[in-house]
């Protein structure tokens, strides 16, 4: 039971780091399509979800 929880928590943390780069992709385009206040709102946003 204990290995079953343990693996599950691995993938969680898995896809945690999937979205934290797909967040960081995302921050880069805004940086180089939009306004400067966005992106400082991108910069806010990766700090506080990753």
């Amino acid at each position: 039971m204990m290995s079953l929880l343990h693996r599950g928590t691995g993938q969680a943390s898995e896809r945690l780091e999937v979205c934290c780069e797909t967040v960081h992709k995302l921050v880069e385009e805004v940086r180089a399509s939009y306004a400067p206040d966005i992106v400082d709102f991108g910069k806010a946003l990766r700090y506080r979800s990753c």
